[in-house]
C-alpha cells in the first residue's frame, strides 16, 4: 500500500522543472511524503517517469509532461499547463539546468544560447505564466533555483554565473511587486551541488571536494529546516 503522509501539504498541487534527477527529483520527493499532487517536466522521459513512479509509491498523484526547456514552443507548452483553471498549481518550482563550463569563447555560442533559453528565457516565461493564475487566485509560490555562481563574476562559468545573477535580481524585483498579492516569489541559492548536468557541461569537472553538496542537501535538507535565501517579502 503507497503511504500516506499524515499531515497536511503545504501546496496542494506543485510543477516542478528539471524533476528527473538531482535538486528537482528531491523537490518532487520531498513534496510527494507531504501529499502535494505532482507535475513534473523534464526532457529525459525513462528518467522522468522513473522518479514520478517512486512519487507515486509514496502515495502522490502525479502528471509528467515531456518538454525540453531550450525550445521556445514546448516552454510554451509548460506554460499553458500554468495557465490553466483546472487544476490550478500553486506551487512552480523553476529547477531546470544547463551548464557550459570553459573559456567563454572556446566553447560553441549555441551552448551558451541554450543556456540562456533554459536559465533566463524558461523561467522567465514560466513565472510570468504562474503568476497571472496565481495572483487571480490571491495565492501561490514560485521558487527559482539559483546558485551562489549568481553572486559575482566566475571564470569558466562566464554565461552560467550571468544567468543566475539575472535570476537573482529577476526575483527580487518580482517578488517585491506581487509583495501585496498573496504569491510569494523566493529563491533557492544553492552552492556547489553533484547533478548531471555537470556531466555535460562541455569540460570535465571534479566535483570530489568537500565544498560538494548532494542534490539532497541542496533541496530537503535547506527545505525542511527552511533554509532557503528568500528573494523578498511576501
Amino acid at each position: 500500500m503507497p503511504k500516506r503522509p499524515s499531515t497536511r501539504p503545504r501546496w496542494q498541487r506543485a510543477l516542478i522543472t528539471g524533476a528527473s534527477s538531482g535538486i528537482g527529483a528531491e523537490f518532487a520527493r520531498t513534496l510527494a511524503a507531504e501529499g502535494t499532487t505532482l507535475v513534473l517536466v523534464a526532457r529525459r522521459v525513462a528518467l522522468l517517469e522513473t522518479v514520478a513512479d517512486e512519487c507515486r509509491r509514496a502515495g502522490a498523484t502525479v502528471e509528467t509532461l515531456a518538454a525540453d526547456l531550450s525550445d521556445r514552443e514546448q516552454v510554451q507548452m509548460v506554460a499553458e499547463r500554468l495557465r490553466t483553471d483546472a487544476d490550478p498549481i500553486d506551487l512552480l518550482v523553476n529547477n531546470a539546468g544547463i551548464t557550459v563550463w570553459g573559456r567563454f569563447d572556446q566553447q560553441p555560442i549555441e551552448r551558451h544560447e541554450d543556456l540562456v533559453a533554459v536559465l533566463v528565457t524558461a523561467p522567465m516565461v514560466l513565472t510570468h505564466a504562474a503568476a497571472n493564475s496565481m495572483v487571480s487566485a490571491r495565492v501561490g509560490t514560485i521558487i527559482n533555483i539559483s546558485s551562489t555562481a549568481g553572486n559575482g563574476p566566475v571564470p569558466d562559468l562566464a554565461s552560467y554565473s550571468g544567468a543566475k545573477a539575472f535570476i537573482n535580481n529577476f526575483s527580487q524585483a518580482v517578488s517585491r511587486e506581487l509583495r501585496r498579492s498573496g504569491v510569494n516569489v523566493t529563491t533557492v541559492a544553492a552552492g556547489p551541488t553533484r547533478t548531471p548536468i555537470n556531466d555535460v557541461s562541455g569540460h570535465p569537472i571534479d566535483t570530489t571536494g568537500r565544498e560538494w553538496m548532494e542534490p539532497r542537501g541542496s533541496a530537503r535538507h535547506r527545505w525542511e529546516n527552511r533554509e532557503v535565501d528568500w528573494a523578498g517579502s511576501p
